[in-house]
């Protein structure tokens, strides 16, 4: 992922949602933040909100199964899983948690992590599917 190759210091990471409906997914804003993004592409608007002095930088953004960002800095709730269970000897925190989490739901098509620490993490349905390092 370009972002994480790229990142520009102050990073903070991202928490990504890929979906298909919007409508179930436990979400709520955070701040009471407005959605709306200048119209730039899924790449820029991306890296701009990893920024810490970016005020929307932090929580869940959610992308659109037609790739196209929805709402930025939510918080997501998904309940817990059974069966779906967080190694503390990863160093892995609650970004990482939820996004594994709520990978199970069956209207995220995929969720991602992407921090400084652990590279580029994707999940689905409850499994980290790939890890992608800075090389």
């Amino acid at each position: 992922m370009r972002i994480y190759k790229e990142a520009e210091e102050p990073f903070s990471g991202l928490g990504i949602l890929v979906y298909r409906k919007l409508e179930k997914l436990p979400i709520s804003p955070l701040y009471g933040v407005d959605s709306s993004l200048p119209r730039k592409g899924l790449y820029e608007n991306l890296k701009e909100l990893s920024n810490y002095e970016n005020n929307h930088h932090d929580g869940f953004h959610l992308i659109s199964n037609d790739l196209e960002i929805t709402h930025i800095s939510q918080y997501f709730y998904p309940p817990p899983i059974p069966g779906v269970t967080l190694d503390p000897n990863m160093g892995n925190g609650a970004r990482y948690f939820v996004a594994k989490i709520g990978s199970v739901l069956p209207d995220i098509l995929f969720s991602a992590v992407v921090g400084k620490k652990h590279g580029v993490q994707f999940f689905e349905n409850g499994d980290e599917v790939k890890v992608r390092m800075n090389d």
